[in-house]
């Protein structure tokens, strides 16, 4: 009988995955572009603010391709999963790599050699 309950629940589990529809795909054009933005950027703050509100106020942009861009940016690290949690990490790896080029230049200072 426990053999019956298990087939209807993997039955189930495949009627619901697909009724879920396909995952949606980011757009890897729309990707590229921000993300090359972002990364010519550099360490300037004004290009890299104007390149972060380029993809905010982008409205053809779905939540994949902000989550794209934020993990090709970032080059991994851990994974997120809405608009808003993306935004914030593409803003906190800026100010990462602003820290530490300002670390790098103050152990320069430092450094007697």
């Amino acid at each position: 009988m426990t053999m019956d309950c298990n087939i209807v629940a993997e039955e189930d589990e495949e009627a619901m995955a697909r009724a879920a529809g396909p995952k949606p795909v980011a757009d890897p054009k729309k990707v590229g572009n921000h993300v090359s933005s972002l990364e010519s950027a550099g360490l300037d703050r004004p290009a890299f603010t104007s390149a972060f509100d380029a993809i905010r106020d982008d409205k053809s942009l779905n939540v994949v391709d902000v989550i794209a861009i934020a993990e090709r940016y970032r080059r991994g690290g851990s994974r997120v999963t809405s608009r808003k949690a993306a935004m914030a990490s593409i803003e906190k790896r800026f100010l990462e790599m602003v820290r530490q080029q300002a670390q790098k230049a103050q152990a320069a200072r430092a450094r007697p050699w």
